[in-house]
């Protein structure tokens, strides 16, 4: 975990700085990420962290308690290869789709969906 995360996370006061510092130390000992030692101890929630990282790495956040899908939209794409890429096509606009993925880092996954997009 990065050093900008840990800022985050604690200038939202999801973790305090005591709990940063333990977490650096812990995760050298534990040979654990510090995400998993932060939901491990139930200092941070996996929704906490995600909502961090996105904000890291200037990646929106998709929140599906707050945003529609576009039930028409998913059913456009292979099932099993959205399963597959852990991703969710939400959103259409006339110039591109928006598409929700776990792994935003997926190169591979980002380049089948792509060619996945129903061209209409």
């Amino acid at each position: 975990m990065s050093d900008k995360l840990f800022e985050i996370l604690t200038r939202d006061n999801v973790i305090s700085e005591a709990q940063a510092e333990e977490v650096k130390v812990a995760q050298t000992r534990e040979k654990k990420a510090a995400e998993v030692l932060l939901i491990e101890k139930g200092d941070a929630t996996e929704e906490a962290i995600a909502r961090a990282k996105s904000e890291e790495f200037s990646i929106p956040f998709v929140d599906f308690t707050q945003t529609k899908v576009d039930k028409e939209l998913a059913v456009k794409f292979d099932v099993e290869q959205l399963k597959n890429y852990r991703a969710l096509p939400y959103q259409e606009t006339e110039k591109k789709v928006k598409i929700a993925m776990i792994d935003p880092f997926d190169i591979p996954a980002i380049q089948s969906l792509e060619r996945m997009i129903p061209q209409g």
